[in-house]
């Protein structure tokens, strides 16, 4: 195999991606030139692969704030943590917005502000 094909098969990210399916509570916090949000700012939405650095989440479900996320949106994001009774609460930023159909987003989203022992949590659930 030659070098360039090494390179070009090689995972490109800062962290190890597992695929899994989570729920997770996640409400808009802030969108790029919105100035009001809708009161209904919770989403439905399961997670579809998660790192150490990121989340990729997809709706389950007609859910009108996943209509108003851009890239660039922040959203509040709460899930299970690996052997604590209580959830992983992280800020995320939207860094790319998928929609392939009304009822069905996928929102690729980057952890912002997130503590050394979050992403050790993060990680745990990752490798195991």
């Amino acid at each position: 195999m030659s070098d360039e094909a090494v390179h070009t098969d090689r995972q490109r990210r800062n962290f190890f991606r597992k695929e899994m399916s989570l729920p997770v509570s996640a409400k808009l916090f802030a969108v790029k030139g919105q100035t009001e949000l809708p009161a209904e700012r919770d989403m439905m939405v399961k997670t579809v692969n998660l790192s150490a650095g990121g989340i990729l989440l997809l709706t389950t479900g007609k859910t009108p704030a996943a209509d108003l996320v851009s890239e660039g949106a922040l959203i509040d994001l709460s899930f299970a943590s690996l052997g604590s009774p209580l959830p992983i609460r992280l800020l995320g930023r939207v860094v790319r917005v998928n929609k392939s159909s009304p009822d069905e987003v996928s929102l690729a989203v980057e952890f912002i502000l997130i503590t050394p022992s979050e992403a050790d949590m993060i990680a745990q659930k990752v490798l195991l």
